[in-house]
């Protein structure tokens, strides 16, 4: 009987956390943000909680994932309004390459060393940092690159 109950809510949880996820709006990974591997974490847990303990039941893991998940999405929408929160969060893009030259003190604060520089830039179709006229470090990891003419 444990095992079924376990096996329930953790379906539950599942089914529940694919549907949170799709009302706030994440359709691929590569959106995803440092702020919603904690949101998802935060989730997990309380599914993995709720299915291992036996006292708690179905009813702790909705009221869980609907007062968690109602605080991430009030978070995202004042994050949305106001810039400073949106700031603290997401964080701001940032000049990474000028004229060919890599700002270091960004690279350094981001944890880029030069190969991973180059891997970004060659997803961009970039071969040489002496290439990129202008080069930002987007809040997802990524380079956006604008080429020397």
């Amino acid at each position: 009987m444990d095992l079924l109950k376990m096996a329930l809510d953790l379906l539950v949880g599942l089914l529940a956390l694919i549907f949170i996820m799709r009302f706030l709006g994440r359709k691929e990974l590569a959106q995803a943000t440092p702020l919603d591997i904690i949101y998802v974490l935060i989730l997990g847990g309380i599914v993995e909680e709720t299915a291992l303990d036996p006292k708690k039941g179905l009813s702790y893991l909705i009221t869980g994932l609907l007062v968690c998940s109602s605080a991430i999405w009030l978070f995202e929408k004042a994050a949305q309004r106001i810039k400073l929160i949106r700031k603290i969060s997401e964080g701001k893009p940032e000049v990474i390459i000028e004229d060919g030259s890599i700002n270091w003190h960004i690279a350094k604060r981001a944890h880029l060393d030069q190969d991973e520089i180059l891997m970004l830039l060659r997803m961009q179709n970039v071969w040489s940092v002496e290439e990129v006229k202008l080069g930002i470090l987007e809040t997802n990891g990524t380079i956006s690159a604008k080429k020397n003419k």
